[in-house]
This record gives C-alpha cells, structure tokens and sequence, in this order.
C-alpha cells in the first residue's frame, strides 16, 4: 500500500512537472535558433566587411563557412530534431512575436516556429509563401494571438539578402479542408499566415488564414527601402480569395 502511494505522488507529480519542464525545453530550443540566426547575420556581415577590405578571415576566403551550409552543427548526442539553421525571421510587432522560420513543417520545426510550406512560394518570390504554425495553448507564443491581426497591420521577414514588409489585406476562418486560400499566384508576391481555429480546442474543425501582400524590401546590410510594384489592384485572384 506505501509503494502505491509512493508510486501515484511520483506519478502526479510527473504530470504537473511534464508541461512545465516541456515548455521551458521548447523556449531554450526557440532562443537557440534565433540565436542562431544573429550568428549568421554577424558572420555574413563580417564577411563582407572582411572582404571590401580584402582581409577575409582563414576558413572564409571561398565564401563558404559553417554558418551558410544551411545545417546546424550539433553536438554529438544531441537528439533535437532540428538539423537546418532558420531561413529567416518572422516579426509581427502588434502581437509582439518573433518566430524563427524553418523549410518544412515537421513537427520539430513547428515545435519551436514557423515552417514554409513545401510546394509554396520562396519568401519574397512571385507567388504565395505560405507560413504555418501552431496555435499554442501559451498567451504570445506561436501563432496564439494571430486572431488579433487586422487589415493594414506590418509584417516582416527577414532573410539573409533582403528583410520583406508585408501588409495585412485579409484574415478568413475557413473549414480545415478548405486549402483555396492557400493557391499561388504568379504576378504577385503574396505572404500568407495559416493557423488552426479555434484556440484551446482539440482537433480543431477550422483554419485562421491571414494574406498579404508585399509592400517593401530593404536590404538586410542597411540599404534603403526598394517599394515593391503591384501589376494589379487586387491580390488575391483567385474565387475565394
């Protein structure tokens, strides 16, 4: 009867610690993969600093260094599912996130981020870059507060060559086999945001979409702000969009 008691403390407690200790793993992984990326940053802009002085640091001559190999280096052992460095960062300054974006949407990446959706378009190409994340339980983590984006908000993404401003033109909740909102389109470069709806709900019948559109590039070295032409009014063509 005692090694019973001890075994239903031992196992409440386990249940209590679990979450806590979870979310805590997935906010240092998060950190580290932003972390990450401002490496990348500094290193490409001491590389190219290094090289319009023609004083390129040994190991970076080529151009090439462990930082733009697109792979994580991770230390033996290390069972973290995440093996590519972030291709950009997502900001959304009205819902105060900042989200490391990854290539793909497998559980790893969209454990701690936002993926691109494979098929979809590269971000800031002609077509539509879709971005998808989960909708965590947690206030301001993930895509949590994407519900409160209206019409005309900014979002940025910033990648290697270039950071990319978007502006909210839309947010729709559609049925989950609903994917119409997730078409390309070829003359224009459309960023859209996909979510599951509603929060704090288990197997969640809907989808929270957000589109947009680009508004401006500047690149990411500090040149100045290049406005992006639209060939249409409206951006979103396609029926349903």
């Amino acid at each position: 009867m005692r090694k019973l008691r001890l075994f239903l403390i031992i196992a409440g407690l386990a249940i209590i610690v679990y979450p806590l200790l979870d979310r805590a793993y997935t906010r240092y992984c998060q950190q580290k993969a932003l972390a990450e990326w401002e490496a990348r940053m500094f290193l490409q802009e001491s590389f190219t600093e290094a090289s319009a002085s023609d004083s390129v640091p040994t190991g970076y001559r080529d151009g090439s260094s462990e930082a733009d190999s697109g792979e994580e280096s991770l230390p033996a052992g290390d069972s973290t599912a995440i093996t590519q460095t972030p291709l950009g960062i997502l900001e959304i300054e009205k819902i105060a996130l900042k989200l490391p974006v990854f290539r793909g949407t497998s559980h790893a990446n969209l454990k701690i981020g936002a993926g691109l959706l494979e098929g979809s378009a590269g971000i800031g190409e002609p077509g539509n870059a879709v971005l998808t994340a989960h909708r965590s339980h947690t206030y301001g983590h993930l895509f949590n507060r994407l519900d409160e984006l209206e019409a005309g908000d900014v979002i940025k993404v910033s990648t290697p060559d270039a950071q990319y401003e978007y502006v909210v033109e839309s947010t729709a909740i559609v049925e989950a086999e609903d994917t119409s909102l997730l078409d390309s389109v070829r003359d224009e470069r459309i960023l859209t945001l996909y979510t599951c709806h509603p929060l704090h709900s288990i197997n969640p019948p809907n989808r929270l979409i957000v589109k947009c559109s680009m508004s401006g590039t500047s690149d990411t070295s500090g040149g100045s702000d290049a406005p992006v032409t639209r060939s249409s009014p409206n951006a979103l063509d396609s029926p349903g969009l």
